[in-house]
């Protein structure tokens, strides 16, 4: 399934925190991996470059020549952290390029994902900004929004360094029986046995969700609407599990839960991190990207642990 994984890099130990998964991704499916950095006219490494070198108070930008220079300086620094990373991966037998590009980190990630449908991108949710929830307009959210690659969104956590592979317990599958929500099945399974992991199917039965089909039922006809849409949501469940045991995951659980998808996802995540949800970025509503406010994106901001985001179309 996948053939590329694509790990944006930005000089900071955090958005290192996604290698480990890149790591058992590639080593599951072959996949090389590709360690990209882009280089903004205007980066941290070059402004911190300039308070060093120049005086202050000087006029910013510096001279021409002496800004050329900086930049340079600070690309060869990017250049060989890269290929740093690059040889340990490559210490430990994965097949490993690395990318430098002088453009919008985000349009940079994009684009190079778009050369190869089978790339799946692996990006920290925050690198240099320390911050602890990533923001709308950060490069996170741009690639999430723009990408028709899949996109395995890890939470960062300050301070933390680690090589180790990802300490998870399952991944969540939530679906809602749109053709567009099934289709992260197949990479729910990919995850599932690369990581040695069950999958745990989840589906909100909410009467909010079916708008206008209860306002005409008195309470009693309510409910046993209710009670066969919870049946019908059971066998649907059970019909998916069984495609999954065909599939070569043994351990399958299904969970139909009363109330809202986002929250149903996020608690059956819970507070420690150690599950993975895998979902497409839209199912019901129908549209081309998934907007402000949509379960897809309630889940990747508040979910403890990662979220591999699939895009309708997205190679499987």
């Amino acid at each position: 399934m996948y053939t590329r994984v694509l790990v944006p890099l930005d000089g900071s130990t955090t958005a290192l925190q996604v290698l480990p998964y890149a790591k058992v991704v590639a080593k599951s499916t072959g996949a090389s991996i590709v360690l990209l950095q882009a280089l903004n006219d205007y980066p941290r490494e070059l402004i911190t470059s300039v308070s060093h070198e120049l005086a202050t108070p000087k006029l910013f930008p510096p001279p021409a020549e002496a800004w050329i220079q900086l930049k340079a300086s600070a690309l060869a620094s990017v250049q060989a952290k890269l290929e740093m990373a690059a040889a340990d991966l490559k210490a430990e037998g994965f097949q490993v390029t690395t990318l430098t590009v002088e453009e919008d980190a985000a349009d940079a990630i994009v684009t190079e994902a778009e050369k190869d449908p089978g790339t799946l991108i692996a990006i920290s949710t925050h690198g240099r900004s320390g911050i602890g929830r990533w923001m709308m307009g950060s490069v996170t959210d741009k690639v999430v929004r723009q990408a028709m690659n899949p996109v395995l969104v890890v939470r960062a956590r300050p301070g933390e360094v680690t090589s180790s592979a990802p300490q998870l317990k399952r991944v969540v599958l939530p679906l809602d029986g749109s053709e567009r929500s099934g289709i992260a099945m197949d990479h729910a399974v990919e995850m599932a046995k690369a990581l040695n992991l069950g999958i745990t199917l989840v589906r909100s039965i909410s009467p909010m969700a079916y708008g206008d089909t209860f306002a005409d039922y008195v309470p009693t006809m309510y409910e046993n609407l209710a009670d066969e849409i919870e049946t019908d949501v059971q066998d649907f469940l059970a019909h998916e599990a069984q495609q999954l045991r065909a599939a070569g995951i043994a351990d399958v659980a299904e969970k139909a839960v009363d109330g809202y998808a986002a929250s149903a996802i996020l608690d059956e995540v819970g507070d420690e991190g150690d599950s993975m949800v895998v979902m497409a970025t839209h199912g019901r509503a129908g549209i081309g990207r998934w907007v402000l406010g949509s379960v897809s994106d309630r889940v990747i901001r508040h979910s403890t642990g990662p979220v591999l985001v699939v895009r309708p179309g997205a190679e499987s």
